[in-house]
């Protein structure tokens, strides 16, 4: 639907896209489509195999194992989900970690929103980060800039979005604000 709004818009209202621009403009679309889907597929088939070979329940029990402290949990945990985010998509990490770490946040008291934002945040980064991240693919095939490029140009705005990542871990009260606000 979006793709049919868009093109009504181009041809009726602003008048930019003519038909003979439409048949490249299809084919650049399909060519980056087909990139980003062999991407995804590929981190689908990893995700299949890392719940098959019980992988996240092993990382989870170590961690438990390990881990004593709060603030430790979550770094580790960061540190988790940085890394998946280079090698999944957001909907895998959550559907096979949330059950497995869900104990764990009960038994440090931490915020199931709080931990959600925490989550949704290393993910995100995960996909900008080198060398997997599937939006440093999107970005290189938009821009037609090889993908060291994009990942140069990436890098300061990675550092800003670690120190994010930082605070909100920590300083729970950032990411808890709103949500206490509506609740109350």
């Amino acid at each position: 639907m979006s793709v049919v709004y868009a093109l009504i818009c181009e041809f009726f209202f602003y008048k930019s896209l003519t038909l003979k621009q439409l048949p490249k403009i299809l084919r650049e679309a399909a060519l980056l489509s087909a990139t980003l889907l062999f991407i995804v597929a590929n981190a689908s088939c990893l995700s299949w195999f890392l719940a098959s070979q019980q992988v996240p329940n092993k990382v989870a029990a170590y961690i438990g194992s390990v881990v004593t402290s709060r603030w430790l949990f979550l770094l580790l945990v960061n540190l988790l989900f940085l890394f998946l985010g280079t090698l999944m998509d957001i909907v895998s990490a959550m559907v096979i970690l949330c059950p497995i770490l869900y104990p764990m946040l009960q038994q440090f008291n931490i915020d199931l929103v709080h931990f959600g934002i925490i989550m949704i945040v290393n993910i995100e980064i995960g996909f900008l980060s080198p060398p997997f991240g599937l939006n440093l693919f999107v970005a290189s095939g938009i821009t037609k800039r090889p993908l060291l490029d994009v990942t140069r140009g990436v890098l300061p705005f990675l550092v800003i979005m670690l120190l994010v990542l930082f605070l909100i871990t920590y300083i729970p009260g950032i990411s808890l604000f709103l949500p206490n606000l509506l609740i109350k």
